[in-house]
């Protein structure tokens, strides 16, 4: 609801404005899903599911166009040649894929050991959608925003006595994140491997001490540009710690 209110900005550092827009419409979608889930002993199970998403008047936000010059640009002759920033419906996206999933409990092996569960699920979509007459240079794409074609989750948690633990690896494929008129321009993250691990005692009923480490490799993240211009990011190691209580 935040992007009908109006709104207005100017970045003068990167020759931008960015507006609301008062007259965007609802975004709908149409959701098929069709799941299958076999349990087996002691604890376990493994799933598959298919799904599509018919979606109609999908939100985007991105770069919409250039300001033009003259008094009726629509900013009484200001910014012109600045980049305009905007929020708008698209038209018609599909969304389509499958998720596996796995995850099981080794309580058939010897204590401490039975406290081990491994879990794995990997997505895969494909996307289809057409951003209407708003923009003339990208009418359609089979890159959806924000929406991720691969994604990949494996990991073993431990638990025993008041003793856990946590380690998981996560790739997120290359997916559209930022919307651009200009074709050359629409801004990618790239594909990208972290590491997170974890560790926990519960020192009493209701407290414990916990430690949480994530992206141990240190993995950076990068983003690319159509046009083929890369920019990369660290994200530094981060490490919190400390003690939760249940009341």
């Amino acid at each position: 609801m935040t992007n009908l209110v109006p709104s207005f900005a100017v970045n003068e550092a990167t020759d931008t404005v960015t507006v609301s827009n008062a007259g965007l419409g609802p975004q709908t979608s149409e959701n098929w899903d069709l799941g299958i889930e076999y349990y087996f002993e002691p604890v376990g199970v493994l799933s598959a599911n298919v799904f599509r998403k018919n979606m109609d008047g999908f939100i985007v936000s991105g770069n919409i166009g250039t300001i033009g010059s003259g008094p009726n640009n629509g900013f009484d002759g200001d910014y012109a040649g600045y980049n305009l920033n905007s929020t708008f419906n698209g038209g018609e996206a599909t969304i389509k894929g499958f998720e596996l999933g796995y995850q099981q409990r080794f309580e058939f092996l010897p204590k401490p050991f039975s406290g081990l569960t491994a879990f794995a699920t990997y997505t895969w979509l494909t996307t289809d959608g057409d951003y209407g007459s708003t923009s003339a240079a990208v009418p359609s794409t089979t890159d959806v925003v924000d929406f991720i074609p691969e994604a990949i989750n494996v990991g073993l948690s431990y638990a025993y006595r008041g003793f856990g633990a946590r380690v998981s690896w996560n790739r997120t494929g290359r997916y559209l994140n930022s919307y651009n008129a200009n074709a050359a321009l629409l801004r990618y993250t790239m594909e990208r491997d972290m590491w997170d691990a974890s560790v926990s005692y519960r020192l009493k009923r209701r407290l414990t001490l916990f430690a949480d480490v994530r992206n141990l490799t240190n993995s950076p993240r990068a983003w690319e540009r159509a046009a083929g211009v890369t920019t990369s990011y660290i994200f530094f190691t981060a490490v919190n710690f400390g003690i939760k209580g249940e009341f």
